[in-house]
């Protein structure tokens, strides 16, 4: 049975492969073994998204305070930065 580490990073590498897929990727960047707010750097031609891949429902209380860091890090940024879980937008700074 693979470790909740091998699952996650399943998960990532899926996740990976889809965001690849899309036409108007450039790059994706895999965050091995960070335990940080950001798991993928995806950067599209029209923005960057930093998500946060997560298998199982919900996300726990540290990572919802990291990914606030996230928030207030680039809340008066120029760049085209969204946040996600998964593949869901939760924070878009490209909308001001």
């Amino acid at each position: 049975m693979p470790s909740n580490y091998r699952k996650g990073a399943n998960y990532e590498y899926k996740l990976k492969r889809e965001f690849e897929k899309e036409g108007d990727t450039i790059l994706v960047i895999r965050s091995a073994g960070s335990h940080g707010p950001v798991d993928l750097v995806v950067f599209k031609n029209d923005s960057i998204l930093l998500v946060q891949a997560k298998k199982i429902k919900g996300i726990k209380s540290s990572k919802v305070y990291e990914i606030g860091e996230l928030k207030e890090m680039f809340k008066d940024s120029t760049l085209p930065v969204k946040i996600l879980l998964n593949k869901e937008i939760i924070y878009d700074f490209t909308k001001k």
